[in-house]
């Protein structure tokens, strides 16, 4: 159970000041304070206490309801100003940390939830939403770390399980690369256990040694190669510059486009990806696997609204596509619909069992 504070003692100090003010200043031999003033100032002081309390309280169930009623804006100045008050309050501060991870400011509510942490390390709740926000920061191996822990907190909890699942095997939607026909190639990401892209070794490729001289400068195989390159060591604004070429070197071919967008998902770019994906839609509006590659973008930056209708976008041009459906999948178990979510796994895995939530 997470702590909740006990209220703010600091009316009450000022009134118990207040009131034995006047103790140094009586006039010599008088007798000291009635205990009936002594006892009067202490139920005031338990009377602020508990108005405070109540306050805290009311304010946090109003925010809960704004939060299921989907008032998320509302919600969150709420519990700013509930936290900027009693930071100590820590079912605010988780709560806070869900609103931030869905509006995609997940980096803001990681600093919220590893408060949490470190109060109530056995939470599940906790636990729970710390995977779900190093999920969407990309930190896969982290994220399974927390959700496996939330899920042996509460093994009863239907939800901590999926997520767990959903996790473990998240990555066959958001690191493989795929074509305009729905095929998998083989990704070139080294992938360890966990599914993280890189985990597997710690390759390091500097853009700066990147051979320019070649006669194919101007092949979008080419450049999307090297801005994958420049992407794994950082240099994101020559990794633009090299997208942008490959695009203007074959504006008509859709599979560029989308090449752009997954190699800049699987570097761990899904802002950039959406950026390419929302752009390339414009010329390529029916093209099923950019809608789910933009998905996917959504999915990793937290923004799982949007990333469910993009998916709706996509299974709209092609009803068969096994991969959108698992990806649905894991968006309606971040959206808090465990039984939609399975539906979804259970149509991806009749369509291809290697994408199967294993139990």
């Amino acid at each position: 159970m997470l702590v909740r504070v006990t209220g703010t003692p600091v009316l009450a100090a000022l009134l118990l000041a207040g009131l034995c003010g006047g103790c140094a200043s009586s006039p010599a031999g008088a007798s000291s304070r009635p205990k009936q003033d002594f006892l009067q100032s202490e139920r005031m002081a338990q009377a602020i206490e508990a108005f405070e309390q109540k306050r805290i309280h009311a304010e946090f169930q109003a925010a809960e309801v704004d939060w299921r009623q989907g008032q998320r804006a509302s919600c969150r100045e709420t519990l700013d100003r509930l936290v900027a008050r009693h930071p100590e309050f820590l079912p605010a501060r988780l709560l806070l940390a869900e609103v931030l991870l869905t509006g995609g400011d997940a980096q803001r509510a990681l600093a919220h939830v590893e408060h949490v942490m470190a109060h109530e390390p056995d939470d599940a709740a906790a636990q729970h939403t710390a995977g779900l926000v190093h999920e969407a920061l990309g930190q896969q191996s982290l994220a399974i770390q927390h959700l496996r822990r939330a899920a042996e907190l509460e093994p009863q909890n239907e939800i901590y399980g999926l997520s767990l699942q959903a996790a473990s095997t998240t990555h066959v939607a958001l690191h493989t690369a795929f074509d305009s026909e729905g095929n998998r190639p083989a990704s070139d990401v080294p992938v360890g256990p966990t599914g993280e892209a890189g985990a597997a070794e710690d390759v390091q490729v500097d853009y700066t040694e990147v051979d320019h001289s070649t006669a194919l400068d101007n092949d979008p195989s080419v450049l999307i190669e090297r801005a994958g390159a420049a992407l794994r060591s950082g240099a994101d604004t020559a990794a633009r510059e090299l997208f942008d070429r490959a695009l203007a070197a074959a504006p008509q071919d859709p599979q560029v486009g989308l090449s752009v967008v997954v190699v800049s998902l699987r570097y761990g770019r899904p802002q950039l990806a959406e950026t390419y994906a929302q752009a390339l839609l414009r010329s390529f509006p029916d093209l099923a696997a950019l809608h789910r590659a933009r998905a996917a973008a959504l999915y990793r930056q937290g923004e799982y609204a949007k990333a469910q209708a993009a998916i709706g976008q996509a299974l709209s041009l092609d009803k068969q596509d096994a991969l959108s459906y698992f990806l649905l999948g894991l968006t309606r178990l971040k959206l808090g619909d465990p039984s939609d979510a399975n539906r979804h796994f259970e149509t991806a895995r009749r369509l291809d069992p290697t994408l199967a939530v294993s139990p």
